[in-house]
């Protein structure tokens, strides 16, 4: 009978109605501390039967509050995932590897897939994690955001089993490849061969995320931040036949360092000679022309090689013209036949899918075959999904050759160097994505950060096609490219830029435009520093100032900027652009460990002390208060203005208290605290106290 509850989640209303009353009891009541106030709350499940004992654990759930039945809930989204859909099949591979002979025995044995899954929750919560994140796996290669395909260019007839990974010397090279503090866990499981994957062998890798932090309300009702570091995991499946290496993870900046670790410390693979095959897609040629010579490839003889779908933008992004002619026509000569092959393709944004037909022999071989593959826009191409890695091969070396596929090549430090100016405006910009007319005003060529898929070619801007002469040239297509910002790989680029002073410690971020990075040491003393994007803009300014502020446990640190924000401290912290206008130091672009400690030791005095107490012209309309031990206080709008120069007048004459009215003047605030707003909780009692009722002066 389904219940209904508006405490009990849709996955803990699933495992109550449908698994046994055996298998639920074990489940409500097993000994793991999130599990603690459910299990306690429970009533005596004596002399109850199968369907009364149910209705009774639905009665004392019911009464529990919703963030006592969180954890449960959660939990229970997994049993979910392994008792539907594809979950049932991901177990068998995975227990194999866990479980012994008799303990699989008896996970079969349970009445169905639900109580097998409870079983397994229960009694081996390791296997358990690991069927689930092989079921994620399979979901997770249908999104291109999380995961990668590769091919790892090893010798033919390559073996490889789950048994050849040397577990402990990938996970130190892991470690030290992320800059982890922490040791990493790993699950080696071997995969059969199935209707649709060949046998392969999967790994996951279960490491500390990026430092994270939650605030705890006691029963005193007092604020207490907790730092916890959350587990990320990295799922990894090497297919020796094709020698494919897929790889799921959240961010492309793991992706690259983990696949690129197990290529050379468990396949013995030298990356630096034969590096994996990460590709950038180009098809702004096929605007010029559609046509396709047919090179030679070693172990192919090319008849023919053919366009057969093209789908162009045309006058705006949102507008498509799509063709497709069978194998045997000439897709250009019926361009030029219907609406005219070169006034089209002129005319076009770009292309968005493209698709070839290659025919061809084997060398040794008589019988003719056809290879068919697509390109689409985002930087897609489902070669990849070719079993037969031959045929990727000669996939590969056409587009290669034709210009199209542009391998993946990440940056060096020289070029980090000289490209850091670009890097620092675009991040601190945040744009998701930028047109190829911002690298042309500062004389960038994009390609370059393309390769280092730092941008992909995302679409173009519009052009009106009826404004043009028939014989006319449109504007430039490259100048009219749009780019989506990797944000991503261009943060993990800047701090690579920083290297040499940041400590290698796992980064914490709270929102896209504020990071901690690690951590500066000079002598003896450890530095925090954090990168954020956005200052110049006063609303983002304040914004980061308030959160700095109303964490009183931060230690004075360093706030790296894209860009001069006109400020020289946020915070309790002092803000040091990566790039500087003017006077870059001595060794390029990149600031030097003496740089910094310097700049942070003269701006250090000025973030937090003042000789006396005093109201100064800040950037722009604000005005800046200096207390002296306390970071500077920046003040915004004439209401909140007015408010503080009164103060520092009483303070001045004695600080007897200046009464709520008169601080608030013509404003339409009700009170000292609404005036200020969202910054009052950093302000009350640091800078303005209550000295009695209904009045007010400076805390010094």
């Amino acid at each position: 009978m389904a219940r209904q509850s508006k405490r009990m989640g849709r996955s803990l209303t699933y495992v109550l109605d449908n698994a046994s009353t055996e298998h639920l009891s074990l489940y409500l009541q097993q000994p793991d501390e999130n599990f603690a106030v459910v299990s306690a709350s429970l009533s005596s499940i004596e002399d109850h039967d199968e369907d009364s004992l149910r209705n009774v654990f639905a009665a004392d759930l019911s009464k529990l509050s919703l963030e006592d039945l969180q954890p449960i809930e959660t939990e229970s989204q997994r049993i979910y995932l392994l008792a539907e859909g594809k979950g049932p099949d991901s177990c068998p591979p995975v227990l194999k590897r866990h479980l012994s002979n008799e303990e699989f025995e008896t996970w079969q044995s349970q009445p169905d897939d639900l109580c097998r899954a409870i079983w397994l929750h229960v009694k081996h919560r390791k296997a358990f994690d690991d069927c689930v994140a092989f079921r994620n796996a399979r979901e997770w290669r249908k999104a291109e955001h999380a995961f990668s395909a590769l091919d790892v260019p090893l010798e033919e007839n390559f073996g490889f089993v789950g048994d050849d990974v040397p577990e402990v010397e990938l996970l130190t090279a892991i470690q030290k490849k992320l800059k982890l503090s922490k040791r990493c866990g790993i699950s080696v499981i071997d995969l059969p061969k199935n209707k649709d994957y060949p046998a392969s062998v999967m790994a996951i890798v279960r490491h500390g995320g990026r430092k994270s932090s939650v605030a705890e309300h006691p029963d005193d009702g007092s604020r207490r931040l907790h730092y916890f570091l959350p587990q990320d995991e990295v799922v990894l499946i090497f297919t020796p036949s094709s020698q494919r290496l897929e790889v799921c993870a959240q961010t492309a900046e793991v992706r690259s360092a983990v696949s690129e670790t197990f290529a050379k410390v468990a396949l013995k693979h030298d990356i630096s000679s034969k590096p994996l095959t990460w590709a950038n897609y180009d098809t702004s040629r096929f605007l010029q022309s559609l046509e396709l010579d047919a090179p030679e490839v070693p172990g192919f003889l090319i008849e023919r090689a053919a366009v057969t779908e093209i789908e162009l933008r045309v006058g705006q992004w949102e507008r498509r013209l799509k063709l497709r002619v069978p194998f045997r026509d000439d897709i250009s000569q019926f361009l030029e036949q219907t609406i005219g092959h070169k006034r089209i393709l002129r005319r076009a944004l770009g292309v968005s899918r493209i698709a070839f037909s290659i025919k061809f022999t084997r060398d040794g071989h008589d019988v003719a075959e056809l290879l068919e593959f697509a390109i689409s826009d985002r930087n897609r191409c489902n070669l990849s999904a070719n079993v037969d890695s031959e045929l990727r091969r000669l996939g590969r070396a056409l587009l290669s050759h034709w210009g199209v596929m542009q391998p993946f090549r990440d940056l060096d430090h020289s070029e980090i160097d000289a490209l850091l100016p670009i890097l620092a405006e675009l991040f601190d910009l945040g744009e998701d994505k930028i047109s190829a007319q911002f690298f042309e005003k500062r004389g960038v060529d994009p390609t370059r950060l393309v390769q280092a898929g730092l941008l992909v070619r995302h679409s173009a801007e519009p052009i009106l096609i009826e404004d043009i002469d028939a014989e006319q040239d449109p504007p430039s297509q490259d100048s009219r490219v749009v780019y989506q910002v990797k944000h991503g790989w261009l943060e993990q680029r800047l701090v690579d830029a920083l290297q040499g002073l940041i400590d290698d410690r796992p980064r914490a971020q709270s929102d896209r435009d504020f990071v901690k990075i690690g951590s500066a040491r000079f002598g003896d003393q450890s530095v925090p520093c954090y990168l954020c994007r956005g200052l110049s803009d006063t609303n983002r300014y304040m914004q980061a100032d308030g959160k700095f502020r109303q964490d009183v446990s931060t230690l004075p640190g360093i706030v790296f900027t894209g860009k001069e924000i006109g400020w020289e401290h946020i915070g309790p912290h002092v803000v040091i652009p990566i790039v500087r206008s003017g006077t870059l130091p001595t060794t390029g672009n990149v600031l030097t460990a003496s740089d910094v400690e310097a700049a942070f030791r003269t701006g250090l005095a000025a973030a937090l002390g003042a000789e006396k107490v005093s109201l100064e012209p800040g950037p722009g309309k604000q005005l800046i208060l200096k207390v002296p031990g306390k970071p500077h206080l920046p003040v915004d709008g004439e209401h909140q203005q007015n408010c503080i120069r009164l103060l520092v007048e009483d303070h001045h004459r004695g600080g007897v208290g200046v009464e709520t009215s008169a601080l608030l003047g013509n404003s339409s605030s009700k009170s000292v605290g609404q005036l200020f707003g969202t910054r009052w909780d950093a302000i009350k009692d640091t800078y303005v106290r209550n000295v009695r009722r209904k009045f007010w002066a400076l805390s010094t």
